[in-house]
């Protein structure tokens, strides 16, 4: 399970929350309304609970954005917005 918090602002970073997590990698992507992946970062993971920060570093105009985190045995997609 994870939860995201999010921080745009002029920061430009996301930060999902693990809980109860398989150790492992795990891929997280940001995608645009047209379906474009404009961000991926593959991370490792410890069995357990972390919050991960995590840098866009691109300019991201206001939109519709999804989440996406794969990995061991886990799919998740959330949807966010920037104003």
């Amino acid at each position: 399970m994870f939860v995201l918090a999010q921080s745009f602002g002029d920061y430009n970073n996301i930060n999902p929350k693990f809980d109860n997590i398989k150790r492992g990698a795990y891929t997280i992507e940001l995608v645009n309304n047209a379906g474009q992946v404009i961000y991926r970062k593959l991370i490792q993971l410890a069995e357990g609970s972390s919050i991960r920060r995590v840098d866009i570093n691109n300019n991201i105009t206001s939109g519709i954005y999804q989440v996406r985190i794969t990995g061991r045995d886990m799919r998740k997609v959330i949807k966010i917005f920037k104003q």
